[in-house]
Formats: structure tokens, sequence, C-alpha cells
């Protein structure tokens, strides 16, 4: 599921709301979920995958979640073009790799 999708809306904090990704009434927020450089709400794409989000980009269904009453500071998260190193193949994974910084207290 991508972060748009209804089954994630009791995860996602209603701080999150984007026209991206709305009606959320959990007590988390994703690591990417502020990224104003690709889809505030939503983030950047975690697969090459089309997609139906919002955002007009590939699909993203690799998520990190923190709580959000444990924020302590600033959050993002980055997804990074698979490997290339494999042999016999274009990449070595379907998925993007996603990576986080996060402080909580």
């Amino acid at each position: 599921m991508q972060p748009h999708h209804k089954k994630l809306n009791p995860y996602y904090a209603p701080s999150v709301n984007t026209v991206a990704n709305d009606g959320n009434t959990g007590s988390y927020r994703e690591l990417d979920d502020a990224d104003s450089a690709h889809c505030p709400g939503h983030g950047e794409s975690t697969t090459e995958a089309p997609s139906d989000n919002k955002c007009g980009i590939a699909a993203k269904i690799d998520l990190v979640f923190v709580r959000e009453s444990t924020l302590a500071g600033p959050y993002s998260a980055d997804s990074l073009a698979p490997s290339t190193a494999c042999t016999g193949v274009a990449a070595c994974s379907d998925h993007r790799v996603l990576i986080g910084t996060v402080t909580v207290q």
C-alpha cells in the first residue's frame, strides 16, 4: 500500500494530511512525509512501478514510521537507486534503498 491508501489512515497522524495523503487519524509520521522537494505527505518513490498516487510519481511502498509523540527534532528519509552491480540483471532489486534519520525522545 502507498501512503495515500485508506488502510494506512489509522497509522499516519492527522498532521500529515495533505492533498496527496489525507484522512489520517493515527499517531505516526513517516520519515519521508515532509519532503517538500518531492511530494509532501507522501515522499519519494521507492519502486519504479506505475502508481495511482496524486503525486504523478512511481509507487512508494516502502515506509519507515516513527510515533509522532516521540519526535525530538528533525527527521528525513531518502530513496536511493538500486545497485546495478549484480551480474545478469539490469538492477539488483525492483525496490529503491530507503534510508532515514530521526531523533526520538
